[in-house]
Formats: C-alpha cells, sequence, structure tokens
C-alpha cells in the first residue's frame, strides 16, 4: 500500500494528493534549476573567490543532473508545510533547512571531506548555504504557487 492511500480517504483525495506530490516535484526541480545557475555564476564570475569562497563549479551534465534530481526530491518537502501557509515565504524558509542541514552536516564533512560545515571550502560556506538553498526554495515556492 503506497503512503498516500494510507493518507486519503477517497479516491477523489488521492488524486488531488498525487497530483500535489507531482506538482511539488517539477517546482523543486524548477528551483533546482535556480540554485544550480545561482551557484554557478558566483562561482563563474568570481563572486565566490571575492568572499573567500573556494567553490566554482564547472556547467557539466553531471552538475545540473545533480541540482535538478535533487531539487525535486526536495521538493516534494512542500507538500508536508507548503499548504499551511497563504502566500508567505515563511514555509520557503522552512524547507529550505532540510537540505542546508544534510549538506552542511553530512555531506561536506561526511562524503566530501570539506571539514564540518565544509569549513576547507571557506569561512562562510555556511551562509552560501543557506543563500543558495534559500534561492532554490523561493523558485520552487513560487512555481508551486504559480501553478495552483
Amino acid at each position: 500500500m503506497m503512503l498516500t492511500q494510507l493518507i486519503a480517504k477517497s479516491e477523489e483525495e488521492l488524486m488531488m494528493i498525487e497530483s500535489m506530490f507531482s506538482i511539488w516535484f517539477v517546482a523543486g526541480v524548477f528551483g533546482g534549476l535556480l540554485n544550480a545557475v545561482f551557484v554557478w555564476v558566483t562561482g563563474r564570475f568570481g563572486i565566490n573567490r571575492a568572499i573567500g569562497l573556494a567553490v566554482k563549479p564547472d556547467w557539466t551534465t553531471g552538475f545540473l543532473y545533480n541540482k535538478l534530481v535533487w531539487g525535486g526530491i526536495w521538493g516534494v518537502l512542500f507538500y508536508f508545510v507548503g499548504k499551511s501557509y497563504p502566500i508567505t515565504l515563511y514555509p520557503a524558509f522552512l524547507v529550505s533547512l532540510a537540505p542546508t542541514a544534510v549538506q552542511l552536516f553530512y555531506i561536506f564533512p561526511l562524503m566530501a571531506k570539506k571539514g564540518f560545515a565544509g569549513k576547507d571550502l571557506g569561512r562562510f560556506t555556511w551562509a552560501y548555504v543557506i543563500v543558495s538553498n534559500l534561492v532554490w526554495a523561493v523558485g520552487a515556492y513560487g512555481w508551486f504557487k504559480s501553478s495552483i
């Protein structure tokens, strides 16, 4: 039995939930695209270097694929908070905390070996991750709000 079947009380409600999940996934993909552009532009044009960050990704299919797929996966989290808040950006901020925490406290220190919160990439890596994930979240939330 699927999770949505456990939540839904009727066939109509099930269809609505599945529709919302797909909208949130696509919204997350759009946010992932904005995040990819933000991270690439700030690296490509020396903004990151100017603020002491060693973040300069190449625009490759692997880079873009990662941002789009994970953006979509994280976008599904909006389902749980997005419908509760009408127009404010509060849900975008809330949801952006999840990928931020994973990046800072799991990916950087354990997978990428870049130190706790990515300190080996620069002193303000933590702030850069927060801002780049806010770019993703605001883009995803904006896409969703324009879709309903």
